[in-house]
């Protein structure tokens, strides 16, 4: 699903407004794909197909403002992460980009002091992606 498609899924117009207030209450928020777009759109940026699909391993490279932020604080890229998404988005003004890729410019972002955004999925189990590779084989083999 896309955060686009609030027609066929209508709960999403509810989760806008659900994270619009977590963000306003500045209370802390993780995004992970889905998750990053709707905060995106939240806080005001644009959310669109992706120049390509990506789906598997991938690096992204931090920022330098990553650095410094506590989420990658310590960490040193590029970061080999897992990816399957068809969307990018844009960074809200005032958000802070955090990754990036060759693919998809717009990789993780901060907004506010704890809403977080990450278009990659670091939560991703062997088993999970089994899971979604059936179910989404479709996807796969276009």
């Amino acid at each position: 699903m896309n955060v686009y498609e609030e027609d066929t899924y209508p709960f999403l117009k509810e989760e806008h407004i659900f994270i619009k207030k977590v963000v306003e209450q500045e209370i802390p928020y993780l995004g992970i794909c889905l998750g990053s777009q709707l905060l995106a759109k939240a806080c005001g940026a644009a959310v669109m197909k992706a120049p390509e699909k990506e789906i598997g391993w991938f690096d992204v490279a931090l920022t330098l403002e990553a650095a410094h932020d506590p989420f990658f604080q310590g960490l040193a890229g590029p970061l080999d992460v897992f990816q399957w998404h068809e969307d990018t988005f844009t960074v809200p003004d005032g958000g802070v980009l955090l990754a990036t890729s060759t693919n998809c410019k717009n990789q993780a972002f901060r907004y506010g002091k704890n809403a977080y955004g990450l278009q990659f999925h670091i939560e991703i189990k062997p088993d999970m992606i089994w899971s979604w590779s059936k179910l989404m084989r479709a996807c796969l083999i276009q």
